[in-house]
């Protein structure tokens, strides 16, 4: 059963976040403050599907559908159901794909160092 799977992490040590990001299949974030979070950006580089909601930047970044899915912080109902549909493991595959690529894409150490480059040659 897929609710066996979840597991609530706790403060970690740096050296150890790693593992945890490459062994994450599925993020849930219910902010309801948090206007554009660095552990989104972080799991689309390991290809997380991401569930969460529609504060700041965020459904800029997750592109509803494509990278995870946008829901209310107090629809339990939804995060359940969406819960189950990603058990499909071709839909992680897509949306691993997806995030991956918009990782590259967008937030990537060459795509920053360009942009910084940019801004200090003008």
């Amino acid at each position: 059963m897929l609710f066996n799977k979840i597991v609530f992490l706790k403060r970690m040590e740096l050296n150890q976040i790693h593992a945890y990001y490459k062994s994450m299949h599925i993020l849930v974030l219910l902010t309801r403050n948090d206007s554009m979070p660095n552990i989104i950006i972080e799991l689309m580089a390991y290809g997380s599907a991401i569930i969460s909601t529609d504060v700041g930047l965020i459904k800029d970044i997750l592109h509803n559908g494509k990278g995870g899915f946008i829901v209310s912080p107090t629809d339990g109902d939804l995060v359940k159901e969406l819960l189950v549909k990603l058990n499909d493991t071709e839909l992680r595959n897509q949306i691993k794909i997806f995030n991956k690529s918009n990782f590259e894409k967008y937030f990537s150490e060459s795509v920053f160092i360009s942009a910084f480059k940019n801004v200090y040659s003008e």
